[in-house]
């Protein structure tokens, strides 16, 4: 198990967690919230490799902190500019598009399809959906239940 010491101590009236890694020391100024309690952060490089954070001050009893999992990375979608009336596909860019299952409007399922790399999307908008200008409300749904709203303006 990969673990960090951590000490705190206050330098000019602010408190400090320094953390002794293998690479070097790492220092993160705590910021005091009501009561004991106190905030410390680290780089994504570290909390990755981080299981658990020991801190200790002033020679007391060491207290072991398991660290939580950071959050999986998410699918998303780029911004796009306005389609014009009748547009009958839009490429869409993202990232982490790999896992897919199906796409909707207000009104029905679409059909899309993903490129190889899991970065973009080609949806098929039937004439119905860009007939006239509005803001287009699509839903794209993955199998890992993430649930992306997407708005696509469609002018003149």
């Amino acid at each position: 198990m990969r673990q960090f010491t951590g000490i705190i101590s206050v330098v000019g009236g602010q408190a400090f967690l320094q953390i002794n890694t293998t690479t070097g020391v790492t220092q993160a100024l705590l910021l005091k919230g009501p009561g004991p309690k106190a905030t410390f952060s680290l780089t994504s490089g570290e909390i990755t490799s981080v299981q658990q954070i020991v801190l200790q001050k002033d020679g007391g009893q060491a207290v072991a902190l398991a660290m939580p999992k950071p959050d999986p990375p998410r699918p998303s979608l780029k911004a796009h500019d306005p389609v014009p009336l009748k547009t009958p596909a839009i490429t869409l860019s993202g990232t982490l598009l790999g896992g897919l299952q199906t796409v909707t409007s207000e009104k029905e399922t679409l059909v899309a399809k993903v490129a190889d790399d899991g970065n973009s999307v080609v949806v098929m908008l039937p004439d119905a959906l860009t007939a006239d200008p509005h803001v287009l409300q699509l839903s794209f749904m993955f199998k890992d239940n993430t649930v992306l709203s997407y708005n696509l303006a469609v002018s003149r």
